[in-house]
């Protein structure tokens, strides 16, 4: 993929992400790039949605949390997939991976250049689960989860409702 898209919530204790990209050195120079020019620091953000485990929206969450202390949320299906994954070796989730990227019609240089990272590391654990309907911790702001099974078992839309919109993964 040549991109993911990263979406950046105001509020009023400082900024929110929704998703965060893979987890690849590119990916995490353009996140600082693309916050910075929002006027905000990757410092201040003060938490992610993830709307679902795969490493193209969920890889560079663990970094984030790293660098900044944020909190991590995701549906609770989802959740229960990563678990799942982190009793695996970094080999049989590259392999896991991997045969899912094929199915879906991924190049196989792409396939292959991903085996050479840990497309989902065990520091992307989500801290907070969203069930359908939560409010989203993100004060000044009215921000909903909304379930979407089917693209994976705990896809998640968020409904932005003071502005309008909804954010949609790969639903």
């Amino acid at each position: 993929l040549g991109f993911t898209y990263v979406y950046l919530v105001e509020g009023s204790e400082g900024p929110l992400l929704v998703d965060t990209g893979w987890n690849h050195d590119e990916s995490w120079q353009a996140l600082l790039q693309a916050v910075e020019q929002t006027g905000h620091t990757i410092e201040e953000v003060r938490g992610a949605v993830l709307t679902h485990f795969h490493p193209d929206h969920a890889g560079l969450a663990g970094r984030l949390r790293e660098t900044t202390g944020a909190w991590i949320a995701m549906h609770p299906a989802d959740i229960a997939v990563l678990r799942h994954l982190a009793h695996q070796s970094m080999e049989e989730r590259r392999t896991t991976i991997a045969t899912q990227l094929r199915r879906a019609g991924f190049p196989e240089e792409d396939v292959e250049a991903l085996r050479r990272t840990d497309p989902l590391p065990a520091s992307v654990a989500p801290d907070r689960e969203l069930a359908d309907g939560a409010v989203i911790d993100h004060p000044g702001r009215d921000l909903r989860a909304v379930w979407t099974p089917g693209h994976s078992p705990g896809h998640l839309c968020l409904h932005l409702a003071d502005g309008d919109m909804l954010f949609t993964g790969d639903h």
